[in-house]
């Protein structure tokens, strides 16, 4: 299994995997400070705080065993 690291996160194609307004959204939150720190949970896991229109949940990024490989989660 890959470890999750600074240039997997910014080499992964976001385009290919989210619709455009999920990524406009997700970049407005980021611009109106509404995505806190990103904490590694462990080697291959990292989770966020966010502050939505209807409340706050967690997005958790993992990395996966397939190379270049991601997978996203919110609660």
């Amino acid at each position: 299994m890959q470890s999750l690291t600074y240039r997997l996160l910014k080499n992964f194609p976001l385009t290919r995997h989210f619709s455009p307004d999920i990524l406009q959204r997700g970049r407005a939150y980021y611009r109106g400070g509404r995505v806190g720190a990103l904490e590694l949970v462990d080697d291959r896991t990292a989770e966020c705080e966010v502050q939505g229109n209807t409340g706050d949940y967690v997005v958790k990024i993992r990395a996966t065993a397939k190379a270049g490989g991601l997978s996203f989660t919110c609660d």
